[in-house]
């Protein structure tokens, strides 16, 4: 799988969450899920895609955000569930103009620091 660290500026990234409720256990199964992005301090709207229930046992989710909703510097997330005494996950996402694994390809690193031939 291509690296997707650093997050890069105008495409689509995969995050990874887990919610839980406000005594400490994890929301295995949610319900209605609410999600939100905010790009670089503008207004907040919806993200697109759905969320994944990955496992449910350790309440592992995902989403995916489309490139349009990491096209800024500062990416703002916010979701929640309906389940009762859930506390929003927040996260601020910051994004590079290059991955890591571009990167080493313009230097022609290849794995663990050697240089191509």
């Amino acid at each position: 799988m291509a690296s997707q660290y650093p997050s890069k500026k105008n495409a689509a990234f995969t995050l990874f969450f887990t919610l839980y409720k406000n005594d400490g256990t994890v929301v295995a199964n949610p319900g209605t899920i609410t999600k939100k992005v905010s790009i670089d301090g503008g207004s907040v709207a919806d993200i697109a895609a759905s969320v994944t229930e990955e496992d449910t046992t350790y309440g592992q989710c995902s989403v995916v955000l489309a490139a349009a909703e990491m096209n800024g510097d500062a990416i703002w997330i916010y979701i929640t569930d309906d389940t009762a005494g859930t506390v929003p996950f927040t996260a601020t996402i910051y994004t590079t103009a290059r991955t890591f694994d571009e990167l080493a390809t313009q230097l022609g690193i290849v794995a663990y620091g050697t240089a191509q031939a």
